[in-house]
This record gives C-alpha cells, sequence and structure tokens, in this order.
C-alpha cells in the first residue's frame, strides 16, 4: 500500500508540474496524522531517539515516504538520530536555552557586558547546560583562493564528528558569525562565473553548471553571479570520462560542505535546481525537468519541444477517437 502510495504522489507531482489539470494545482495534504502523532510522541522523549532506543520504523519509514510526514518532525528527527548521540545532546542543549533564555539572549545582543554575564549565567545552569561542544578551529590567512582553501579544510575535517569553526587572519571576528561567512562565501565562489571554462564560458568554476544563457548572469558587487530561474543543476558529462570524473569530485566536495554545515547549524545559501535534489535520491526526471523558455539556460527549445509534444499527446488522448481514414495530421 505505501509503495502504490508513493507511486501515486510521484505521477502526481509530474502532472502537478505540467500543468495537467486545475484540480491537480490545489494542494494534497498528504501527511498522516496518525503517523506524525505517534513519532511526536517518540521524539517527546529525545534521549530515547538519541540513543537509538527507537523502534526501526522511527528511522526507515520517514527515510522511506518522507511526504508521510511533517517538515518540522522530520528535521527534529534528523537532529535527534543522524549525527551522533554528542550531536543530538548539543542540539537539545540549544532548544533547551532557546525555550528557557532565547528571549533574554536577543535582548543583550549587542551588549558585549550583558551578553557575557547571561552566557556565565546559562552555563552555571545545569537544567539547561550540559557541556560545550568539541569544534575544529581553522585560521586560514585570508579570504583569496577561497575555495581551493575551503577543499583543503573538507578534506581534512569532513570525518571529525567536532564542529568546524573558522576564522580568517587578517580579520578580527571570531565565532559563528565569522564561520556562517565562510559557508556564504564559499557558495557565492560556487556559483560565479570565471574566465575559466573553456568551450563552455557560463557554467560556473570548472564548468560545474548547466550552461547559462548571458541574460541569466547578473552582476552582484563586482562579480558575476549565475542566476537562471530555475536555480543550479549539474552540467551533463559522458559517464567515466576524465571530465566526469573531475566533475563528481566537486560534487563530493559540495555534499561533504553542505553535510557538516547541517550538522552543525549552519546554511549554504547555493540556490540548487529542485530537480538536483530529486536527481540525488535517484528520481527519474520527467520532461518537465527540461529547460523552458525563460529559465535562463540553454537548451530551452528542447523543454518548449517537449512540453508542445505532451500537451499535443493530452490533446489527442481528450478526443475521440479518429475516423476511420483520419489521420494524425488532421487532429
Amino acid at each position: 500500500v505505501l509503495a502504490l502510495l508513493k507511486q501515486l504522489r510521484r505521477l502526481w507531482r509530474e502532472a502537478r508540474a505540467v500543468g495537467a489539470s486545475t484540480e491537480l494545482q490545489e494542494d494534497m495534504r498528504w501527511e498522516s496524522a496518525r503517523l506524525n502523532r505517534k513519532l511526536k510522541d517518540l521524539l517527546a522523549q529525545p534521549l530515547l531517539a538519541a540513543a537509538v532506543a527507537a523502534p526501526s520504523w522511527v528511522s526507515a519509514m520517514p527515510l522511506a515516504f518522507p511526504f508521510l510526514f511533517q517538515r518540522s518532525v522530520r528535521e527534529q528527527l534528523l537532529r535527534c538520530t543522524a549525527f551522533g548521540t554528542s550531536h543530538a545532546i548539543l542540539w537539545l542543549q540549544r532548544q533547551w536555552i532557546e525555550e528557557r533564555y532565547g528571549t533574554q539572549l536577543r535582548r543583550v545582543e549587542g551588549q558585549l557586558e550583558g551578553r557575557m554575564d547571561l552566557t556565565e549565567h546559562i552555563v552555571s545552569d545545569p537544567r539547561v547546560f550540559i557541556g560545550p561542544a568539541r569544534s575544529d578551529f581553522v585560521t586560514l590567512p585570508s579570504r583569496d583562493d577561497l575555495l581551493a582553501n575551503a577543499e583543503r579544510i573538507v578534506e581534512l575535517t569532513h570525518a571529525s564528528k567536532a564542529m568546524l569553526e573558522v576564522k580568517f587572519a587578517d580579520e578580527g571576528g571570531f565565532g559563528d558569525g565569522v564561520t556562517q561567512s565562510f559557508y556564504t562565501a564559499v557558495a557565492t565562489e560556487l556559483s560565479s562565473q570565471t574566465d575559466e571554462g573553456g568551450a563552455r564560458p557560463l557554467c560556473g568554476p570548472t564548468g560545474l553548471w548547466a550552461e547559462h544563457l548571458p541574460e541569466s548572469v547578473v552582476e552582484q558587487r563586482g562579480r558575476r553571479i549565475l542566476h537562471s530561474r530555475r536555480g543550479l543543476f549539474p552540467r551533463p558529462c559522458f559517464p567515466g570520462s576524465p571530465e566526469s570524473d573531475a566533475l563528481c569530485q566537486r560534487f563530493r566536495f559540495l555534499g561533504r560542505l553542505m553535510a557538516k554545515a547541517l550538522r552543525d547549524g549552519f546554511v549554504v545559501p547555493l540556490p540548487l535546481c529542485e530537480r538536483f535534489f530529486q536527481t540525488v535520491l535517484g528520481e527519474d526526471l520527467p520532461l518537465a525537468a527540461l529547460p523552458s523558455p525563460g529559465d535562463g539556460l540553454a537548451g530551452e527549445f528542447v523543454g518548449a519541444a517537449a512540453r508542445f509534444a505532451a500537451d499535443l499527446r493530452r490533446e489527442i488522448a481528450a478526443r475521440k477517437p479518429p475516423l476511420q481514414g483520419e489521420t494524425l495530421a488532421e487532429f
């Protein structure tokens, strides 16, 4: 039954993407109230989930059938089970601190002395504070050659369970704000248009993304940024070619970078295409995934032709069967 439901939802999404019917445009609730209630009850005992003592369906079902569960519940489950017990406890500690001291922390934002006093009080409160997190401290000389330095950092620390903290030697700041700026700067580098690329000049660094049209490249703070309507999608390569292997290495770096940011509570603001995530999940892409006019990607004519063919098939299917001697051209 669940497999059938999953297939029906996939067909519903494809039909909704191409606008097959106005009825399909309405939001449909696929979530199961009963399953959400059961999972919430289990997550109400977070130490049980963090210790991996919960029933097997708790981790199996949200992974295989995520559309049955609310996003907030799935995120809570991810924080409690995906990154190990130490990170689960750290996340729970943050939730407790936010619940009890969140308003006060926001009130003293920007007040150094008040912030320090409140932090000392939180650390001494055994109801919310268990202990500090272990961190890998990395100091970069500057923001020059940031992409190469980021690849080196991820290569050295991707297997570490400690949080990553980045500091720049030529800047005075440190802490979560600087680390977040590191992730943001790396995302900008990955979506910037450089002079590299050879025959594919609008594919980002080392030809990483699908080719963009000139009108989908925008100027931002003196840099050229790829900005298609659909977002960034990987450039197709012939499997097993040296070019494909090189791009796979870069996407492995991107996956590890995003995993570390997600685990540590940071964001990598890279405008990835929704279809990219479908591909990562192993889903088959429909014809609607092809570039369409206005997307700002090369190959828009192919997408327009595919959409026209799909519309024509639906129109033919909706009409009566052709009379004897009537040809397809007469439709």
